[in-house]
């Protein structure tokens, strides 16, 4: 027992030892949250945010808050030594962030909006400004990549996913098999030794797969992942599955998966409400 949290809070990995949980006030009509940095060992208190900000993790204990604002949306950042939140540009209404693994953060801005900024893929950096780096189209899906930001596209009926890294060319792999980037979750899987590659969660024939896309760009299944399962890395190559279970499938059980496709179910039973968070 770590903490108490209010059923409502979400989940951000911040690294392989520790999450960071915000956490609706009970009760306040603030409309704010409570940020907790939460280890196995304890839960201690960071920040507040707006409770209907998007955040996403620094990976250092810090969060990249996206705060609607009435027609455009306030990117502030959260840390240590702004712990009140410092404001970092005006985006469209339109945007949304993804997590960048190593560090700073990426912003889909899909519409120029009142904030006059030019559609498309964003990075932004504390202490070094932001730049465009992709013109990406509206329909684009982003998800934290192995390295960068994962971005999938469908075009002429064919699935492409591109590996987006700052200073670096991006190379799009088609996706075979795969019908449409509908729905399609990107899970970045990193081993202990530091090696990076991608899980995908994706329909292939009609049948909702989770599959990994290795080194040789080649989509390999590894084992059947329902459509509404949420799955997340271990950190050691590995994956885990959060699905339903039992005959109303109210309940939830916990799945483990290798990079081969060796699966191991473990007994316990979850009750609808129950999160997971994973690298």
């Amino acid at each position: 027992h770590i903490g108490v949290f209010a059923r409502e809070s979400r989940l951000l990995v911040n690294d392989k030892k520790s999450i960071l949980v915000i956490s609706p006030k009970d009760g306040d009509s603030s409309n704010q949250s409570d940020v907790w940095h939460v280890t196995l060992e304890e839960s201690v208190h960071k920040y507040e945010v707006p409770t209907n900000a998007q955040c996403v993790s620094d990976g250092d204990g810090g969060i990249w808050a996206l705060i609607p604002t009435g027609g455009t949306k306030e990117l502030s950042f959260y840390n240590a030594d702004s712990p009140s939140g410092s404001v970092v540009n005006m985006l469209p209404e339109s945007s949304y962030l993804v997590m960048d693994p190593m560090g700073g953060v990426w912003a889909h801005v899909r519409k120029r909006g009142t904030a006059e900024m030019e559609p498309g893929l964003y990075f932004y950096a504390i202490g070094a400004g932001h730049s465009l780096i992709s013109s990406i189209a509206q329909d684009a899906k982003c998800n934290t990549g192995a390295d960068g930001v994962c971005v999938l596209t469908t075009t002429g009926g064919k699935v492409q996913l591109s590996n987006i890294v700052l200073g670096e060319d991006a190379q799009p792999v088609t996706l075979k098999n795969v019908a449409t980037s509908k729905d399609i979750r990107v899970i970045p899987r990193e081993t202990e030794e530091g090696e990076r590659a991608l899980y995908v969660h994706c329909r292939v024939k009609n049948r909702w797969k989770l599959c990994l896309l290795d080194e040789s760009d080649h989509l390999r299944e590894i084992c059947d992942c329902p459509k509404d399962a949420r799955v997340v890395g271990d950190g050691k190559g590995g994956a885990w599955i959060f699905k339903r279970t039992g005959a109303s499938h109210q309940m939830r059980m916990l799945t483990f998966v290798s990079s081969t496709g060796t699966t191991r179910d473990h007994g316990l039973s979850f009750p609808p409400g129950c999160k997971i968070a994973g690298l």
